[in-house]
């Protein structure tokens, strides 16, 4: 389960209700075929940027590891910068066998989780290595 808990709001509507349904949202410019992440505002040429989904495979670029401390002792979550096959590169917690080592260019495939227990607690992306 991620770390904390969230809920949507206006901005993030589009992106978290597409991954309630198992749909990874980002934005494509249709003037040139290019995608750009999540965050980008769509809404400052509607004509020009549409909220699609993309295919939700991708390609780890980096990686990293927090480390924290739970109620039942140490924690360690993998955290990375995926590229998705539409090009987009996305922040992303990642789930891999361990040992975590030589993650750079493993394949990964999109996979959805609630961030909390509560029916307003909003679906996220994960990212698991192949």
């Amino acid at each position: 389960m991620p770390l904390f808990p969230i809920t949507s709001n206006a901005a993030t509507a589009d992106y978290l209700d597409g991954a309630a349904r198992g749909e990874l949202r980002v934005v494509r410019d249709t003037e040139t075929d290019t995608y750009l992440e999540p965050r980008f505002d769509a809404s400052v040429d509607p004509e020009r940027y549409e909220r699609v989904t993309a295919s939700g495979d991708g390609t780890i670029v980096s990686w990293s590891v927090a480390h924290g401390k739970g109620a039942d002792g140490p924690t360690r979550t993998l955290f990375g910068i995926v590229e998705l096959a539409e090009g987009p590169w996305l922040w992303v917690e990642l789930r891999a066998d361990e040992p975590w080592e030589h993650l750079g260019g493993r394949a990964v495939r999109v996979a959805f989780e609630a961030s909390g227990p509560a029916e307003e607690h909003a679906t996220l992306p994960i990212f698991i290595a192949t």
